[in-house]
């Protein structure tokens, strides 16, 4: 389809459109410009006063410096942001028609538009994006003054006519706006740590955007003038004039800053005060510990943020947070771009469509202008007779429009009816009246059509309402009026019932294809699969399926099919990458998402279903599949924000939400207000679920033809571990005293970057300074890091007055890594020393890290004593040094099984501690930090770029389980998984479980019902575990309960029975295990029903990898037939081997998946031996299998029964009886003790009185 041509100057016009906005009081609001606060005027005078020089400083400059000071100035600016939006309409309305009359002006005026409907879309609430935006607006503003200049050949005084003056200047607007744009996409896209971290860089690139608006609106109205009533003579400025300007700009650059600095959104202010806790910047910069504690933090105010299901989207790494943090903005702005500009493109061109049927009205606005009623605006001429002729105003009832629908097509079916017998042409009008529609068009179809036209769902629908509720029709479908109402009756609900299965087909063949897929592929299927399917199924679970005749569907396939392949192109525009939630709306078109939104679900997942087929033969990068549920979520996304808006209108109208989420859109929105019914465990995924595919199915592949067009990302061609860093290792030496002093940086160069508590920061650095031609004082040196990005370096040295070199130099990535910034000298012992910065002011006081280089080879360096070695014992240290040196290059020229061995256990140590320490597991202890700084300390370049390959392909093969950490250790976890049973009975939805990592300390630890609230009874050891080493999906957990319970049952029946019937086996049951004949395959037999029988002589239970007596507890198969594993060889992922019978250690994490894998251990399979003729690969056991631990079963105690009302009065009456009995034999005690002191008074009055008679006489 041609573009539309809308760059002819207009047609004269006795009655020009532009007069007509003037008549009617559009262009006097255009005139006045978007409503604007007193900062705003005072910030617009600045530029605008640039033009006269007099008084610019005194009258601008110093208010604005004034302004900066007042308490109150922020709260203006804010007033300002909060009215951004009102603004926006009035000034679109005047840029429309400058664009009319001014078409060099579309390309700026598209752009911004653009920008307008992403931050419309936009939920982030940034002022301090949207201040930006503010400049621009006022940029564009200027533009509003071409009005004034109704000839676009109008030529100024230096002969250049208006088109030729903009023309350059509009076009680099329009990139600028676009860019800025772009940065703030890239900028919201940040994480809130490194918005911290890397604020200070961000911050001022964003500001300086404020420049370049103020720049282009000084250029735009320094050309306007021209052209305009202005006096040319103000253009023409001295250098106070340009000074002045200057100044200007400097001092809204100042205030910006400022307002950067104060408008900080809340979760950013909650980062930033936890930064502070940790320290400075760059302390917490070089902090390891630091780091993680922050990226725990922000991951929790994450999930404080959701509800109570797990969170869409994963959890960030360490490593996602250290390869964030190395990117500058440049680099992220340019990746970003590669999305962006696609999406920007494509909401461009929609823009143009609107633009030119804009224009359309405008030119045609004159025949309108004249006539009368609310009616005359209404476009369909068959709804603007019904609106006439009911006389309604504005707006109407939805309710009763839609009856008055029904009314008037019946009477016109009926009028054409009755007099079609008689007239050959009213037949054949009849047979285009689509009376089949009106049966469709009724009370029982009400709710969808109303919907249809009640776009805002406020009850009553507008005149702009029928006007795009009409317009929405494709006119190339040729459809009648009631043929399109009938669509939103039931064919839009038929429509839907038919994404449903496709979508429910899509995903069904997905999960059959897991297995099938390579192993490095596993890791990104099963992110992709936890995240997208639960959130597809909470909307296609609710959707009503329609009971309608067949025939209907065929009425309505040509929207469908018109809809899906518009919305196709639009995917492919962007190349189905969609990052953001202004991205799901352009591509699904205007109107409400639910119209549109299976349909761009099916074709998302239609394209993801090929990658997952791309997947079983290709490695596929590892951002494809991320990218991919990514779009998906933020569709999905837009549903749930749909919801949220709806409740909120409903809430408003005094309505039952929940009542009326289940009607509106077919029920596709009932689950997502409340998510606890669909995930309940007593729901089970079934119902959810319950599709299956055939092998031919899953069969099918694409033609390979595809794969370009298919993929965002190359395919890796790289051998997946780096031994080529052996093939081309270069020997090169340097003993500690070949310095130059002619050249006293030449050479190689190794050491450690570190911190006073860490030492080293990271591995070993080795260098080769070489001479810059040229330039005696300069070296540089080139290579590739540990993360194979190629870098270089440059440096310069000089010779202080006191005779000390000092150098300096600085490390640039190929890749857009931030740079970074060395700066030392040669001390005494010849160790070039100093500090290492992320800007190039690093000193003493301004740096993150330490370093310290050695003229000697890594070989050597890695046994160097470090500084604070040195500074403790001296002598000590480097006697240790020698001895480790001299010993550790003995052992490598011989080849010593020692110094092997010693490579080997130093290999598994570092990738082990180092996916604990980044990845997951436990956290390290004490010992095991030192452990592994000792071990990455101890790695050469060589061995580390090979161990690192390592580790990075075992992390793309071993499972993580997305969204769930350890309840012991409380990590993130990944490879075995164990789950409860027991409190799996307890949770009330799916996805709540009890969970620990594969190490015993977690699982033997009890879980509280404060750290998991929805546990009716804590968490103890002596519960029931399944252990899984794969993903597993919320649609599987209810087979998995059901099988791990049943397998734990028939093992404890075995078990119980093997105790009450002792074996007759020897008593050394290894031995007699080990002296077996090994001709043929003793460990692994197959039984009737498929599936791995471990060897079991009587009812005695032997280990299924080392054939020893196995008692409780243990481990059982789930999968297999008395399959059972004792505590050493499941730890160490112990096979048998199906020829000699002889345990060995699984190779990989998913092997058996692989038709290659021949389960035989590598002393069978280098002697050539075959396997048994008779072996069945997928009957025989792997660690791919659920296992459960059997133990003794130990109910949890029984808490005693809440006493009935008769036991609380018996027991009180037993109470009060014993007080009772208790008061009487205190009261006869009493009494007694009365009695006896009653007769000691009396006893001792006697006394008394004989004594006083006594010496009476």
């Amino acid at each position: 389809m041609p573009s539309p041509q809308f760059f002819d100057p207009p047609q004269k016009s006795p009655m020009d459109p532009v007069q007509n906005l003037a008549d009617n009081g559009t262009m006097d609001k255009v005139n006045g410009g978007p409503k604007s606060s007193k900062t705003e005027n005072l910030l617009n005078k600045i530029v605008a006063s640039a033009q006269d020089p007099k008084g610019v400083v005194s009258t601008v400059v110093q208010p604005v410096k004034m302004l900066l000071e007042s308490s109150g100035a922020m709260k203006a600016i804010e007033a300002g942001l909060n009215s951004f939006m009102e603004d926006i309409p009035w000034l679109m309305k005047g840029l429309d028609e400058v664009a009319r009359i001014h078409p060099v002006v579309t390309v700026a005026v598209l752009a911004f538009k653009a920008v307008y409907n992403m931050e419309l879309t936009r939920r982030e609430n940034d002022k301090r994006i949207r201040a930006l935006y503010i400049e621009m607006k006022d940029m564009m503003a200027v533009l509003i003054q071409l009005r004034d200049v109704k000839d676009t050949n109008d030529v100024g005084p230096d002969g250049k006519t208006i088109e030729a003056r903009l023309q350059a200047l509009i076009k680099q607007t329009a990139e600028d706006i676009k860019d800025c744009a772009n940065a703030c996409d890239t900028y919201a896209k940040k994480r809130l740590l490194v918005k911290v971290l890397k604020g200070y860089s961000w911050e001022a690139k964003l500001v300086a955007f404020v420049g370049t608006f103020t720049k282009r609106r000084t250029d735009f109205e320094q050309a306007l003038a021209i052209h305009t009533a202005r006096a040319v003579e103000a253009i023409h400025g001295d250098v106070h004039i340009i000074q002045a300007s200057v100044d200007a700009v400097n001092a809204k650059l100042e205030l910006f800053t400022r307002l950067f600095e104060t408008f900080v959104p809340k979760e950013l202010t909650t980062m930033k005060e936890k930064v502070k806790e940790k320290g400075d910047i760059t302390i917490v910069l070089s902090s390891e510990a630091a780091l993680r504690e922050l990226n725990d933090f922000e991951n929790s105010l994450d999930i404080q943020h959701k509800n109570d299901r797990s969170k869409k989207r994963s959890d960030f790494t360490m490593k996602d947070l250290r390869e964030e943090l190395r990117y500058d903005f440049e680099t992220s702005v340019r990746k970003n771009l590669e999305t962006f500009a696609g999406k920007f493109e494509l909401y461009q061109r929609q823009l143009k469509d609107e633009l030119t049927k804009t224009i359309n009205d405008a030119n045609n606005r004159i025949l309108t202008a004249v006539k009368e009623g609310p009616h005359d605006k209404i476009r369909n001429s068959e709804l603007k007779l019904i609106w006439k002729e009911m006389n309604w105003r504005r707006n109407v009832k939805a309710r009763l429009f839609v009856m008055t629908l029904r009314d008037h097509f019946r009477e016109k079916v009926q009028e054409i009816k009755l007099i079609a017998a008689s007239d050959a042409e009213s037949s054949r009008e009849q047979s285009r009246t689509d009376d089949w529609a009106l049966e469709y068009i009724s009370v029982t179809w009400l709710q969808p059509i109303m919907e249809a036209f009640d776009d805002d769902g406020s009850g009553y629908i507008t005149i702009t309402e029928v006007n795009q509720f009409t317009e929405s029709l494709p006119t190339e479908l040729g459809w009648s009026s009631q043929h399109w109402i009938a669509y939103w009756a039931v064919g839009f609900q038929l429509a839907a019932t038919k994404y449903k299965e496709k979508i429910e087909h899509i995903l069904a063949l997905m999960y059959g294809l897991r297995s099938r897929l390579l192993p490095e592929n596993h890791y990104w299927a099963d992110y992709y699969l936890r995240k997208v399917w639960s959130s597809v199924v909470e909307i296609t679970a609710g959707l009503q399926t329609p009971d309608l005749p067949d025939h209907l569907e065929a009425k309505f396939e040509p929207y469908i099919s018109h809809e899906e392949e518009r919305i196709r192109k639009n995917l492919q525009d962007i190349r189905f990458d969609i990052d953001a939630l202004d991205t799901v709306y352009v591509v699904a078109g205007p109107g409400r998402i639910e119209k549109h939104l299976l349909a761009l679900i099916y074709l998302l997942l239609d394209r993801d279903l090929k990658l997952f087929r791309i997947a079983q033969t290709k490695i596929l990068h590892e951002d494809e599949l991320w990218d991919s549920a990514d779009s998906l979520l933020w569709v999905t996304d837009s549903a749930v924000i749909r919801v949220h808006d709806l409740a909120d209108l409903y809430e408003q109208q005094k309505m039952d939400v929940d009542a009326q989420l289940k009607t509106v859109a077919c029920g596709l929105f009932s689950n997502l207000q409340d998510l606890s019914e669909i995930w309940s465990t007593t729901n089970t995924n079934t119902q959810h679920f319950p599709y299956t595919v055939s092998n031919e199915e899953l069969d099918a592949n694409g033609p390979d033809a595809e794969l370009e067009t298919l993929l965002n990302y190359p395919l890796p061609t790289e051998y997946p571990l780096s031994t080529f860093v052996y093939e081309t290792k270069d020997e090169v030496t340097a003993s500690p005293d070949s310095s130059q002093p002619q050249a006293p940086m030449f050479g190689q160069w190794s050491g450690y970057v570190y911190t006073q508590d860490e030492f080293p920061e990271f591995l070993v650095w080795s260098w080769i300074f070489e001479a810059v031609p040229d330039d005696e004082n300069a070296f540089q040196a080139s290579g590739v890091d540990y993360d194979a990005d190629p870098y270089t370096l440059k440096g310069h040295y000089s010779q202080a007055e006191n005779g000390v070199i000092e150098a300096e130099f600085i490390i640039t990535y190929e890749s857009g890594y931030a740079t970074e910034y060395y700066k030392g000298h040669l001390d005494e012992a010849g160790s070039f020393t100093g500090f290492k910065g992320v800007d190039e002011n690093v000193s003493e006081d301004n740096h993150s890290s330490l370093f310290i280089f050695r003229r000697i080879s890594p070989e050597i360096m890695v046994h160097r004593p470090s500084p604070m070695e040195l500074a403790s014992n001296k002598y000590r240290a480097l006697w240790k040094f020698a001895l480790e040196a001299v010993v550790t290059q003995t052992r490598r020229r011989l080849w010593s099984w020692s110094f092997f061995r010693e490579r080997r256990d130093l290999r598994k140590r570092y990738i082990e501690l180092n996916i604990r320490l980044w990845e997951f597991g436990p956290p390290l202890d004490e010992e095991e930090r030192a452990a592994f700084l000792a071990s990455r300390r101890a790695l050469i370049p060589y061995d580390a770029l090979f161990y690192l390959s390592i580790r990075k392909h075992m992390l793309s093969i071993i499972p993580k389980h997305f969204d769930f950490e350890c309840d012991g250790c409380k990590q993130p976890m990944g490879g075995g998984r164990l789950i409860c049973l027991d409190c799996r009975s307890d949770a009330p939805q799916l996805w709540q479980t009890v969970d620990f990592c594969a190490d015993p300390r977690c699982y033997s630890a009890s879980v509280t019902q404060e750290q998991r609230y929805y546990l009716e009874k804590p968490h103890v050891p002596t519960h029931d575990l399944v252990k899984i080493r794969t993903f597993v999906q919320w649609g599987d957990l209810p087979a998995l309960d059901q099988t791990a319970r049943a397998a734990l049952q028939h093992c404890r029946q075995r078990m119980v029975a093997s105790v009450e019937t002792p074996s007759e086996e020897p008593k050394d049951a290894e031995s007699s295990a080990g002296s077996e004949d090994v001709s043929g395959p003793k460990s692994q037999s197959v039984h009737s029903e498929g599936a791995t029988e471990a060897p079991a002589t009587d009812d005695v239970f032997r280990c299924f990898a080392c054939h020893t007596v196995t008692e409780l507890p243990c481990w059982y198969c789930t999968q297999c037939t008395d399959c059972v594993i004792c505590d050493s060889c499941e730890a160490k992922s112990l096979l048998p081997c199906v020829t000699c019978s002889e345990p060995f250690v699984q190779p990989s994490w998913y092997y058996g998946s692989n038709p290659k894998d021949n389960f035989m251990c590598n002393v069978c399979s280098v002697k050539g031996l075959d396997p048994p003729a008779e072996m069945q690969k997928d009957c025989l056991h792997t660690y791919l299998h659920p296992l459960v631990r059997c133990k003794e079963r130990i109910d949890d105690p029984v808490e005693p029964p809440e006493p009935t009302t008769e036991d609380r009065l018996i027991l009180l009456e037993s109470c009060v009886r014993s007080i009772q009995e208790s008061l009487g034999d205190k009261f006869g005690s009493m009494e007694t003790a009365l009695c006896s002191l009653q007769q000691t008074m009396s006893a001792l009055m006697a006394k008394l009185e004989s004594r006083s008679n006594g010496h009476a006489v």
